[in-house]
C-alpha cells in the first residue's frame, strides 16, 4: 500500500478542514488515552482487592487445618 503524497495546498479552506480534522483525531486519542488510563486504575485496584481477599483465605486455610488437627487429636484422647 502506498502512501498519498501530501502536495501543496491549493485552497486555504482544504488546509483548515485538514487542521480541523487533526485537533479531532488529536482530542479524541486524548479521551481514548484517559478513558484506558482510567481503566487500568479501575483494573490494579480490584487486583489489590482480590489478592488481600486471597491473603485472608489462606490464612483461614491454615487455621481451620489447625482447628481440624485440634478436634483429632482430642478425638484419638477419647
Amino acid at each position: 500500500m502506498r502512501k498519498r503524497k501530501r502536495g501543496p495546498v491549493d485552497d486555504v479552506s482544504e488546509s483548515s478542514e485538514a487542521d480541523v480534522k487533526r485537533v479531532k483525531n488529536t482530542m479524541a486519542a486524548r479521551r481514548y488515552r484517559e478513558r484506558q488510563r482510567k481503566d487500568v486504575e479501575i483494573l490494579d485496584a480490584r487486583i489489590k482487592q482480590l489478592e488481600e481477599e486471597l491473603a485472608t483465605s489462606r490464612l483461614e486455610v491454615v487455621w481451620w487445618k489447625m482447628e481440624a488437627e485440634k478436634w483429632r487429636s482430642q478425638a484419638e484422647k477419647k
